[in-house]
């Protein structure tokens, strides 16, 4: 019997609906097959591509291609994966409607995200729920594969989202080509890092102004030390409330802020679970 490979469907719809479409840029009548076609040119003809983009110099144009070609790059991709990890045994997991945290973001919305999704997005959807894909309610994709890969430790975490490597457990970077084990205390690392310094994809803040050098200065040092890792994290929230850029500030309460921010990156291990500092103390560093 082989291992099982948890596919991160999210990420597939994704690639393969925008492989079937390409955006052409366009500066004084002439076009430009990609960016880098744009920007090599007018690198030879002392040209500044930003200052020209950013006035409409440059415009682009989105040519969309056959269903067939994002059906056929999803079937590809698959493949792919299934060849290089060595099984054909998988589960694909999609995210479906409701997330449970949108209901715990106070400080900023979660996943406020303003770019257009492909144009065949629907259709790979569609696609990837007719091969047999798991559709989440209420939770993330990241967060059923998070509760699978503990019942399973011999399965196989298959995503580009760097954000699962806050799962331990066996992982494989399709886009990288890289197959690489995430032991508990790194799984827990990159979980603590992301507490600091926030995510800016999933519009979740972290404390303002802690970067990703310094958050490295901070956890680092106790690498591999999951308690103390966790109290230089306490260390760092016990300076707030911190004030944004906008003039905003964190909820003075304490302990309400890093309750929310822990909240929204973790991902679940276990049905229902829910972050928060008395939970995560007491299952993951006095345990």
């Amino acid at each position: 019997m082989g291992y099982k490979l948890y596919i991160d469907a999210d990420v597939l719809v994704y690639e393969a609906a925008f492989g079937a479409q390409k955006t052409r840029y366009i500066y004084a009548g002439q076009s430009f097959d990609d960016a880098d076609q744009c920007k090599s040119f007018c690198e030879k003809n002392d040209l500044d591509y930003r200052a020209l983009r950013k006035a409409g110099h440059i415009t682009s144009e989105v040519d969309i291609l056959p269903q067939a070609v994002a059906r056929n790059n999803l079937r590809i991709k698959l493949q792919g994966i299934c060849n290089t990890c060595g099984s054909e045994d998988y589960k694909l997991i999609l995210s479906g409607d409701g997330n449970y945290r949108d209901a715990i973001a106070k400080t900023r919305k979660y996943k406020d995200r303003t770019q257009p999704k492909p144009h065949h997005y629907l259709y790979v959807r569609d696609c990837i729920l007719d091969m047999g894909a798991e559709l989440t309610v209420g939770i993330e994709a990241d967060d059923s594969i998070g509760i699978d890969m503990m019942q399973d430790k011999s399965g196989v975490i298959c995503t580009i989202d760097k954000d699962l490597n806050m799962l331990p457990g066996r992982h494989y970077d399709w886009n990288n080509n890289i197959k690489f084990a995430v032991p508990e205390p790194e799984a827990q690392r990159f979980f603590l890092r992301q507490l600091l310094i926030g995510d800016s994809t999933d519009n979740i803040p972290g404390i303002p102004g802690l970067g990703e050098k310094k958050a490295d200065l901070i956890i680092n040092p106790h690498r591999g030390n999951i308690p103390a890792m966790w109290k230089a994290v306490l260390y760092e929230y016990g300076k707030g409330p911190f004030e944004f850029k906008d003039g905003t500030t964190t909820p003075s309460k304490p302990g309400e802020y890093i309750n929310e921010q822990g909240a929204l990156l973790w991902i679940m291990r276990f049905k229902d679970e829910r972050w928060s500092v008395p939970y995560y103390t007491k299952e993951y560093v006095t345990r």
